[in-house]
């Protein structure tokens, strides 16, 4: 029998609001001491006179040290705030302290020196309120929610209850409050990024006699060098929010070659997609060479010689001819075109540069139709733990402008490298990044693994890079030669992606939920330090299809709303309940703050999926409330009301502020059914929520990616699009096939007689 299409289903969804949020609280059995109070109020006063001790006139730069991973709503609300400005919006940094075992947050706040004033004396008024009204000299949470009644009486100090609440509140979480310095060890010439204050990064270097030419700055990052960052470092490391290496270099590849003849022929392209490349020069006399368009972005006086041009060579003809090549790596994708630039010859080379350069290579490109680029260079220095690099961060912002997407290789292992965390730019949080395994589906030898901020899952998938005893064939000039290496399993799935986006015109987010979902199985994920989510496959069949004992489909939407919603999914049944399991991938492209350090990505989506449960209540009245909710598959219960998740449980289980979430059902037998919870219908919900409160999650797309399993391998397909439509929804086929023709016809250039 053959597979299972792949659907596509458009349905209306529920848009709500968020709650208003209640008076402010403890958690349960918690307490904040008088004494506490006063030692943060000592501590900012301290703070304060050590920036009016600095010649450097800037508002303070104060730093809260909290004493967990906090969420968004545990942050300081009233302290550090004013009438003109939220406490969250003068956010300039953060970080995590105390090692990766235990982290907790350092977030960084330029405020104006009335409002350190004001926290401090703030502070010094609760304390005494505390003393005055409570014998214990601390307010327990009890406490506190007597407070918040209605009709209660406190003086608390001539404070409003809730200004009292949240400055309690705000106490709470915060350990310390200091100024953090940068004492980051350089290696040569170094990427930083000051923390942003009223005045400008070069007139604050000017301040320390470093002067600044503008080809050393992109967006928020400076170029200095290695002494000038010492200087820096020693006199003003205060100012230092983030740094890094600027350094890329090549795969560690390129073994002496058996050399092979080159293919016979390939045929003359025509209107088939491109795919943009930026890496090393390129063969003008390849075999290929129809194929590719050549750009060289480089200086005119810098010189190419033959191995300027072998890497961009090599990764451009797996984009174009992979298959022709690597017979056994066939995936039925056709060949593409290539648009190659060069921006940067072999070895080692500036980061900066190579950065500068792409990112006005495809803002100029973007128009032109190229949404997949191949990017295979990378730094042998790993990722710091606390920044993404200004690399990623450019990346990243690209992807979130435009409709592009990026493929990024996990960089290499090398002589050199620290240790075997990934480098820049595959830190990448929007890209698609992938690592390489061999044949049998292990890690390479030269893999390298994340995750990057000690949290987010990096590599996302990985796919066959070779290895020094089973390389792959590429192409140089002259002939085809094996090599192996991350960079050449970034563009094998650049072809899978480009085929999802341009031949089946499926949206970015829903083609990379498809390649990352492929990689998954009905078990648990190993090794997704070095394997990201797992191997893709090799057929792009298998990516678009599904077994005759699955359904698959994919919604594409568009986020307007705090909460987006259906309770009205028709997973179909049999006598006793449903007989499926489930897995699902959601990907989306945020807006992401370099600048916010740890807290990178601004914007927040996530996912449930599951069964509808239904539970009746008797109202006062004597009438029924019917309340509707999901059974999430992975019983994640964050916006349950009434139910409270550590940020750090969140992240670590739920892959909180992660742009890419996969939930799943393991596979424990091939027979069974599912019960039901009053209803025959599963349901699916997004929420939204802001780390920066500029609403950029407002007219996201998400791409979500579903796949139900039916235990006892009966093909239930039919019945679910017949369900589907009868309920509202729309279900269209995606015919891999039926799309070929479609664009093969579209494809063909047509000559008309003159007349």
């Amino acid at each position: 029998m053959n597979p299972n299409e792949l659907l596509k289903l458009k349905g209306t969804f529920e848009r709500r609001s968020a709650a208003p949020a209640g008076p402010p609280t403890l958690p349960k059995d918690a307490s904040v001491p008088s004494q506490h109070l006063r030692d943060l109020s000592d501590q900012l006063y301290a703070v304060l006179d050590f920036w009016n001790s600095q010649e450097i006139r800037i508002d303070p730069l104060v730093s809260v040290y909290y004493t967990r991973v906090v969420a968004k709503s545990n942050r300081v609300h009233r302290l550090l705030s004013s009438k003109h400005a939220k406490a969250n919006d003068s956010i300039v940094g953060a970080r995590f302290y105390d090692g990766p075992i235990d982290p907790k947050h350092l977030v960084t706040h330029n405020v104006k020196r009335e409002v350190v004033m004001a926290a401090i004396q703030d502070l010094r008024t609760c304390a005494q309120a505390i003393d005055d009204e409570f014998d214990s000299q601390k307010l327990t949470s009890e406490q506190l929610d007597a407070i918040n009644k209605k009709g209660s009486r406190f003086t608390l100090g001539g404070l409003a209850k809730s200004v009292f609440g949240q400055i309690v509140r705000d106490a709470f979480y915060v350990e310390k409050f200091g100024v953090y310095r940068n004492e980051e060890e350089p290696r040569g010439s170094m990427v930083v990024s000051l923390f942003e204050t009223s005045r400008p990064a070069t007139e604050l270097l000017e301040h320390y006699h470093i002067d600044v030419m503008p080809s050393q700055i992109l967006d928020n990052a400076i170029l200095l060098p290695e002494n000038e960052f010492r200087v820096l470092q020693a006199e003003a490391p205060f100012l230092i929010a983030m740094s890094s290496t600027d350094m890329m270099t090549l795969d560690p590849g390129d073994f002496s070659p058996n050399i092979s003849p080159l293919p016979e022929s390939i045929p003359t392209p025509g209107n088939e997609p491109s795919i943009g490349v930026i890496d090393t020069g390129f063969f003008k006399d390849a075999y290929f060479e129809k194929w590719v368009i050549y750009d060289n972005r480089l200086s005119a006086d810098i010189e190419l010689n033959e191995s300027d041009r072998k890497h961009g060579t090599a990764v451009s003809s797996i984009i174009v001819d992979g298959p022709a090549l690597n017979p056994s790596l066939d995936d039925g994708c056709g060949r593409f075109r290539v648009n190659h630039f060069t921006v940067a010859k072999s070895g080692k080379f500036s980061s900066f540069d190579v950065m500068r350069k792409t990112k006005s290579i495809v803002e100029e490109h973007a128009s032109k139709g190229i949404k997949v680029w191949n990017l295979s260079l990378g730094s042998e220095f790993a990722v710091r733990a606390n920044s993404v690099s200004p690399e990623a961060a450019i990346l990243d912002d690209l992807q979130h402008r435009l409709d592009v997407v990026f493929v990024v290789a996990g960089t290499n292992k090398t002589s050199e490298a620290s240790d075997g965390r990934i480098g820049a730019p595959a830190d990448s949080i929007n890209s698609l990044v992938v690592n390489s395994v061999d044949f049998d589906g292990a890690p390479a030898s030269y893999t390298r693994r994340g995750p990057v901020l000690e949290f987010f899952a990096k590599p996302d998938i990985c796919y066959y890079g070779g290895t020094e005893e089973h390389p792959l064939t590429v192409a140089g000039l002259y002939a085809t030669y094996p090599d192996y290496g991350t960079s050449f399993a970034a563009p094998w799935i650049a072809r899978k992606l480009a085929y999802l986006i341009y031949t089946m015109e499926l949206p970015k987010e829903v083609a990379k939920a498809l390649i990352v979902d492929s990689a998954t199985s009905w078990g648990k994920i190993e090794d997704s330090t070095s394997k990201g989510y797992g191997v893709v496959p090799i057929r792009i069949e298998d990516i678009l299809y599904a077994s005759k004992d699955e359904i698959k489909f994919v919604i594409s939407e568009i986020i307007n709303s705090y909460e987006t919603l259906t309770y009205n999914l028709p997973v179909p049944l049999n006598s006793d309940g449903f007989p499926y399991i489930a897995k699902a991938t959601l990907c989306y492209f945020p807006a992401c703050s370099r600048s916010q350090g740890v807290d990178y990505t601004n914007t927040e989506v996530s996912l449930r999926i599951g069964r509808v449960a239904e539970k009746k209540k008797e109202r006062p009245d004597g009438s029924t409330e019917i309340k509707t909710f999901i059974k999430p598959i992975n019983n994640d219960s964050q916006d349950t009301k009434g139910v409270h998740i550590n940020e750090k449980m969140a992240r670590e289980n739920y892959r909180k502020w992660d742009n890419i979430k996969h939930v799943g059902e393991v596979l424990k037998s091939r027979s069974g059914t599912r019960k039901t919870y009053g209803t025959d219908r599963w349901g699916i919900g997004f929420c939204v929520k802001e780390r920066l409160d500029r609403g950029e999650g407002r007219g996201m797309r998400i791409g979500l990616v579903v796949t139900l399993k039916e235990l006892n391998g009966v093909n239930r397909i039919e019945t679910f699009i017949n369900s589907c439509a009868a309920r509202g929804w729309i279900v269209t086929r995606v015919d891999m096939h039926q799309m070929q023709l479609i664009d093969q016809v579209a494809n063909v250039d047509i000559e008309f007689d003159d007349e």
